[in-house]
């Protein structure tokens, strides 16, 4: 929906030189060459106590081992999306080679995932409880990238400081407007009372892949209501690991040309907003209007838009009948004023413009097609 403008070399230097040591040492922290420490309780019921721990020879291993190679982990924190699709292929292709279980990868380990992984799909009972150690892929990435990286926090000085500055990563990518639906504004306010931020969504979700849970390109500023679980949340916008097409318009790619809003009138009355229907044309592209609408319910939310498209009729109908007396009375060609968008949405049409103003491109969509409407030509 908004476009998130590429970030400049330095604010992806800074994002490794922010992130790069202390990831190498959580790393080391949980690789069996090194402190090789245990992941206690991943699981505890009465019927099961599961700690996690890297062996040699896992597919933990083979990635941890991949990650202490600082060009790997540069390009994991600061690879655009075509880098970040294929480090998923590698870890699928490598996963299948190994012949483990994909819900040891891609899924939160549980009772019932120990119950199908290694328990033969019997069920546990708690009259004859079972303590394990096992080796789980998503586990340790999990509390390396997430629990002790992007919900962490590193020791600085005698102080406690965020493993990783959210805050900054807001204020780098420069957007007032949240990039999925193009109707709430976001950025951070800082009053002196406490820090406000708009919450921060992993397009790639963390929960399947928590390696990518710290890569910049991964990480999109968004509003509220679009990081609900009912809305983008934790959708896995791939419809097959490390490939395209995505079910949701990714920002950093986002083409403007991929879908158009269009207004409908449904009568000659132009004071009543009912009268407008707001929907959006996805030029037959089923899979962005299936996911766009499943995740983000953008249809839906934009039919509550039709009182702003009514009102850029209302502006251009009374400007058209205005402008119509002024060329009779100075014998002017209709051509001689023609309403600019500046003139009627207050702004014109630009990249500064896309990133900045509420509901850009349903404004946008609608000035052109009422410019048609009301005979007017560039």
């Amino acid at each position: 929906m908004y476009t998130i403008t590429n970030p400049s070399k330095k604010i992806l230097d800074d994002h490794v030189k922010d992130l790069k040591t202390d990831i190498k040492n959580l790393v080391k922290k949980y690789h069996p060459a090194y402190t090789g420490d245990t992941i206690k309780g991943v699981v505890s019921t009465q019927a099961l106590q599961l700690d996690v721990k890297v062996a040699n020879g896992s597919l933990t291993k083979w990635f941890l081992d991949w990650l202490l190679d600082d060009k790997n982990l540069e390009m994991l924190l600061r690879g655009h999306m075509s880098d970040l699709l294929n480090i998923i292929r590698m870890v699928e292709t490598k996963r299948i080679e190994m012949g483990i279980d994909e819900r040891e990868v891609y899924g939160k380990m549980s009772a019932t995932s120990y119950e199908q992984i290694w328990n033969g799909g019997r069920k546990l009972n708690p009259r004859h409880p079972i303590s394990d150690v096992k080796d789980v892929f998503n586990v340790v990435v999990y509390q390396i990238f997430v629990t002790e990286g992007f919900d962490g926090e590193k020791k600085v000085a005698d102080n406690k400081m965020p493993f990783f500055d959210k805050t900054a990563h807001v204020d780098r990518c420069k957007l007032r407007i949240c990039p999925y639906c193009g109707r709430s504004f976001i950025y951070a306010i800082d009053d002196g009372t406490g820090v406000v931020k708009p919450q921060i969504d992993h397009f790639i979700p963390k929960r399947k892949y928590p390696y990518l849970a710290l890569s910049y390109f991964n990480l999109i500023p968004v509003c509220s209501t679009c990081n609900m679980s009912s809305c983008k949340g934790d959708l896995d916008p791939m419809i097959t690991v490390g490939n395209l097409p995505f079910r949701i318009s990714y920002p950093y790619d986002f083409v403007d040309s991929d879908y158009v809003f269009v207004l409908s009138i449904r009568s000659s009355s132009y004071f009543e907003d009912a009268n407008f229907n707001i929907s959006i044309d996805f030029k037959r592209n089923t899979v962005l209007e299936n996911g766009s609408n499943a995740a983000l319910h953008l249809s839906e939310f934009y039919k509550h838009h039709n009182h702003e498209a009514a009102s850029i009729y209302r502006q251009m109908m009374v400007l058209k009948s205005r402008a119509n007396a002024y060329y009779s009375s100075f014998k002017l060609p209709k051509t001689a004023f023609l309403p600019s968008p500046g003139l009627i949405l207050g702004f014109p049409f630009n990249e500064v413009s896309s990133r900045t103003e509420i509901l850009y491109k349903l404004k946008k969509d609608v000035y052109k097609q009422l410019f048609a409407y009301f005979g007017w030509k560039p």
